[in-house]
């Protein structure tokens, strides 16, 4: 008896690597490279594109490469295994079959928008404020040319030397002919939110800002007081230019400059899009779901997620988590493919008018005691659990419980619940 399975099949596979990075010496710790995609054209014209990634360890570019190269050939046809002792006695088929939901697990997602910086970086010590000839620092950056996003937050590493009475004041500024303009927002944090030691700080700017595709800005640290020699504050420079596009400037109190040596601010600006948006593009045809006709939000859900995804979970893990933050108001969010086979996003319902009920036995009939018709499906609905008993008076289940699961078997349906 055979098996054949999709389950270990890949038609577009990548290998990840490490390596010792010197840049990391401050940690310890190696620098993680992905090769580059390896598709085979005949078995995803067949099945559909089923990704997979896999891990060799330290290694180099070249082994890499080889053994994706070996995984593509291995794994680009459907795995048939020989399932030993299994006899029958005429010939026959068994299907496990899975949703059209479980496929998107078959693509990885990566959104290469919302996320800018070095925050990798360790970066050498260099301060603002201590002297006339530095006392506003500013680092640039671009939002991509992938479209506009709204920011998030900015990380910034900093710390105070002594023991300042001022405030830092960070402020996001448009571009003015290669160095930092118009105030867009600005925040000011006090000495006791800024630790004696280099530590990374957020910060949320209280206006909805919304970045352009392809433009410049700037990020500005400065202090609200005085100069001092020996009360100020530090940040952190990266001496490679890890900021794409990017340049760091120092005002000297009449025009920004460039230092000396080249280098780049250590932060990340990061950004925000609400999730059930997010989660439309990926379940959609560039997404995970190229074998769904649509994705439906029936719900929006007021909340905002970060937006940059770096390609290391696949499309039904992202959806997973986008849903699991549920709706602003505290509400669960449910995906369902229907029959027309678009994905359907939506606000649990309540449990105040159950359908089904579920007698001692175990057994799930409707509330006027009609037995499900083979083709019912009980999950996505409320069921009262018939004749609760109550241990002591005490704690008891719920007499009302969201069913979360169904399995058919031996002519019935077991439920699960929470």
């Amino acid at each position: 008896m055979f098996r054949a399975t999709l389950e270990g099949m890949a038609n577009r596979v990548a290998v990840r690597w490490a390596d010792e990075n010197p840049q990391m010496e401050e940690t310890g710790q190696a620098y993680q490279h992905q090769t580059a995609w390896l598709d085979d054209l005949p078995s995803q014209r067949a099945f559909g594109v089923k990704e997979m990634i896999f891990s060799l360890g330290e290694a180099s570019q070249a082994e890499a490469e080889a053994a994706c190269y070996t995984h593509l050939m291995t794994r680009r046809l459907p795995q048939v295994q020989a399932l030993p002792g299994e006899r029958v006695g005429r010939p026959c088929a068994v299907l496990d079959l899975r949703g059209w939901f479980d496929t998107l697990r078959w693509r990885f997602w990566s959104e290469p928008r919302g996320y800018t910086g070095n925050i990798q970086s360790g970066g050498r010590e260099a301060s603002f404020g201590h002297s006339l000839a530095v006392q506003r620092v500013a680092q640039s950056f671009s939002s991509g040319l992938a479209g506009g996003w709204e920011l998030s937050e900015v990380w910034v590493k900093l710390w105070k030397v002594g023991a300042p009475s001022d405030q830092v004041v960070v402020s996001l500024c448009a571009d003015q002919n290669g160095l930092p303009g118009t105030v867009l927002a600005s925040v000011s944090l006090s000495t006791g939110e800024i630790a004696s030691e280099p530590g990374w700080v957020k910060v949320f700017f209280p206006e909805a800002l919304m970045l352009t595709g392809g433009t410049m800005y700037w990020v500005v640290l400065a202090r609200s007081g005085g100069i001092s020699a020996t009360q100020y504050f530090g940040v952190r420079r990266e001496e490679d230019a890890r900021i794409p596009s990017g340049a760091f400037k120092v005002f000297n109190g009449t025009t920004w400059v460039n230092e000396v040596a080249p280098g780049h601010l250590v932060m990340g600006v990061l950004g925000r899009q609400e999730s059930t948006e997010q989660l439309a593009a990926v379940a959609g045809a560039a997404g995970g779901g190229q074998f769904l006709r649509g994705v439906r939000i029936r719900q929006a859900s007021g909340v905002k997620a970060h937006l940059f995804r770096a390609g290391k979970w696949n499309a039904l893990e992202e959806v997973c988590r986008l849903l699991q933050m549920g709706t602003a108001g505290g509400e669960r969010l449910l995906a369902r493919v229907n029959p027309e086979r678009v994905l359907v996003v939506e606000k649990r319902p309540g449990p105040e008018q159950p359908t089904l009920r579920i007698l001692p036995g175990g057994e799930v009939v409707h509330l006027n005691g009609r037995r499900l018709l083979p083709g019912e499906n009980p999950a996505g609905r409320w069921a009262v659990l018939d004749h609760l008993v109550r241990m002591e008076g005490k704690v008891g289940a719920p007499e009302v419980v969201y069913l979360t699961r169904a399995e058919w078997r031996d002519n019935g349906v077991r439920v699960s619940w929470e």
